[in-house]
């Protein structure tokens, strides 16, 4: 059996076209990037996807978990616009909570994207 996305994963881009989380991910070693491709891969394919696969954070944001090479965790901060994921923001979380400065710059990246 085929199966479809229910929503489409897109990166946040900035004024001048780059993509910090598609740079983010390419400086990372390659299975890091398969298993993180891989967790934004399930949230496309079985959106909604509810803990721990994704959790919800404040203003509508969310939060993919990745656990990558020497027992690092990756987190991958987006939101969801008609049927398209967008990725805010990447990065290598050091702490329990998710970092108010990491959750800060996404939430001023969507509001970008909101107009």
């Amino acid at each position: 059996m085929l199966r479809h996305k229910v929503i489409r994963a897109s990166f946040y881009a900035t004024s001048s076209g780059k993509m910090p989380v598609r740079e983010w991910l390419l400086s990372l070693d390659k299975q890091d990037r398969i298993e993180i491709g891989g967790d934004i891969a399930n949230a496309e394919y079985n959106w909604p996807v509810g803990p721990p696969k994704c959790k919800p954070l404040e203003r509508g944001m969310f939060e993919i978990p990745s656990n990558i090479s020497t027992g690092r965790t990756a987190r991958v901060l987006f939101f969801i616009e008609s049927k398209e994921m967008y990725l805010l923001h990447g990065f290598i979380k050091k702490s329990q909570k998710t970092p108010r400065r990491d959750l800060e710059l996404a939430k001023r990246r969507k509001k970008e994207m909101e107009g």
